[in-house]
């Protein structure tokens, strides 16, 4: 299997009739998206976007492992069999290309039995899966928040049920 993995840029939060002093004290929230592909069997790729949603807004090392671990259940669930997975995102020192990442990934094969390896592109080499799935969430967030306030009330119970 195949990851692709990239945090978005933190989300802040529109509301429809908001006071003026909301736009100096916004919630806002983290949007990291895995894009990962893999071949069954018979050689089909099959593709899946898992976004985790978050009200941490440090982009560190820490966060990146609870977001794997959270994204590791999740695709487990949906393929039991995975036996390796290559993890690939841009060069990003200060979440995924340092000691305490490479750490983290070299402990899936004791805790999940699957074995991982951390490929790097260059930074800022572009778009890819990942961006597009942050444009989608923060696209329908921000209709979903305008729309009326039911809407809003229901994302704030979406982001206490993901976290």
């Amino acid at each position: 299997m195949i990851d692709h993995l990239d945090f978005a840029e933190n989300y802040s939060f529109v509301i429809n009739e908001e006071v003026q002093g909301y736009h100096w004290t916004n919630s806002q929230m983290t949007i990291h998206p895995f894009y990962c592909q893999w071949a069954d069997d018979t050689g089909k790729i099959s593709s899946r976007t898992i976004t985790i949603l978050s009200d941490t807004l440090e982009h560190n090392a820490n966060t990146i492992e609870r977001f794997r671990r959270k994204f590791l259940e999740k695709i487990k669930a949906i393929h039991p069999n995975i036996s390796k997975i290559y993890w690939v995102s841009d060069g990003t020192g200060a979440q995924y290309k340092n000691k305490n990442s490479f750490i983290n990934v070299m402990q899936y094969k004791a805790l999940y039995n699957i074995e991982s390896e951390m490929h790097f592109t260059v930074s800022y080499h572009g778009k890819s899966e990942c961006d597009a799935a942050s444009a989608v969430i923060k696209r329908s967030l921000r209709s979903a928040s305008i729309r009326d306030k039911k809407s809003y009330w229901m994302l704030g119970l979406l982001l206490n049920t993901v976290n």
